[in-house]
């Protein structure tokens, strides 16, 4: 079996400028949090041949996951709102990261939903169950600062392994969590873009095939709550 971990090579420092994005043609409800890496927001980089400012490696903004998600939510909600939290950072210091420092933003924006898209970039040697589900609970509890109702979906990890495809799991069936299984869509090459770009790293991420099918398995569960 390929591992397609190993093949994204590309960096989980500076993928942006900022630690929160906010929709800004839209300031109505029900509100949306992502919580993603590359996957759902990576802004431009010139010297791996990435000229996106979306989720890599869709060919545009409409074809990440995160639009199709929105597109859809929009259309009994028209005025749905979302912002982006750069979840690059937390996975690189989840042990031990700033919550207040680094997402105050998204938890003054008081979403409704939260959608949660991120492992891939903890190293292997340093994703530990325990320390990740007490982590990810921090996070989640943080952004829904003790509000009610906040409906709260995460997807498995999106390039296969297995001790994080575990830990993810237990972490919802514990939590109350919607799971996601999105492991088994870059066993299938054309789901994801090598043959777009020359860098295999931006390549190995979810083509628009690959966004639709991941948007479609997010989709299934939030429009039972919508």
């Amino acid at each position: 079996m390929t591992d397609h971990e190993a093949q994204n090579t590309v960096p989980s420092k500076n993928q942006n400028a900022k630690t929160v994005y906010f929709d800004e043609k839209h300031s109505g409800r029900p509100r949306i949090a992502f919580i993603g890496n590359s996957i759902t927001l990576h802004n431009p980089k010139a010297e791996i041949g990435w000229y996106g400012s979306w989720g890599m490696a869709a060919s545009c903004e409409e074809n990440d996951y995160l639009h199709i998600v929105m597109s859809k939510i929009r259309e009994k909600y028209p005025e749905a709102s979302y912002c982006i939290l750069s979840g690059a950072l937390w996975e690189r210091n989840y042990k031990t990261i700033d919550l207040e420092k680094s997402y105050r933003e998204a938890k003054d924006f008081q979403p409704d939903i939260i959608i949660t898209a991120i492992a891939e970039n903890i190293p292997k040697d340093q994703f530990e169950i325990p320390a990740f589900k007490a982590a990810m609970k921090k996070l989640h509890d943080y952004i829904v600062d003790g509000r009610e109702n906040v409906k709260i979906y995460q997807r498995s990890s999106f390039f296969r392994n297995e001790l994080k495809i575990q830990g993810i799991k237990e972490y919802c069936e514990e939590n109350g969590v919607k799971y996601i299984y999105i492991s088994d869509i870059p066993e299938d090459k054309s789901n994801c873009a090598y043959d777009k770009f020359e860098h295999s790293g931006v390549g190995s991420h979810p083509g628009d095939k690959g966004m639709r099918i991941m948007a479609e398995r997010f989709l299934s569960e939030i429009e039972k709550d919508l």
